[in-house]
């Protein structure tokens, strides 16, 4: 059986996820360079999101920023809330359609300009 890919197993401090740039990277028993990669890529998405939830007067927390970007049920924000929880500890894969709400929702403030272009 395959190991399981956890982005935050690959730092030394997995704690930090998320929350600080500056990080320590190590490879997993059994981990690649590819998952390393692409670990060091969702850590640095997060971070960014997790300053512009932080920053933004509309938001300020996760909590309200899975409200404000849900068209969902209480019920099923209460779930994505959870699993936003998880993806920006590290412990869950951040998605691409997670990425463009965060540009949609905070556009400039997230600093992914030279990725996305609206119209």
């Amino acid at each position: 059986m395959a190991n399981r890919y956890v982005p935050r197993d690959y730092m030394v401090r997995p704690d930090k996820f998320g929350k600080h740039p500056d990080v320590e990277w190590k490879m997993p028993v059994g981990g690649s360079k590819v998952y390393l990669a692409a670990s060091q890529i969702q850590h640095h998405l997060c971070v960014r999101i997790n300053d512009a939830v932080k920053t933004n007067a509309g938001t300020k927390t996760l909590a309200a920023y899975t409200r404000a970007i849900s068209d969902n049920t209480t019920s099923e924000d209460d779930k994505e809330y959870a699993r936003l929880g998880r993806v920006m500890r590290g412990e869950a894969i951040l998605r691409l359609d997670d990425v463009a709400r965060a540009q949609v929702h905070f556009g400039e403030e997230l600093g992914l300009a030279d990725w996305v272009r609206m119209p």
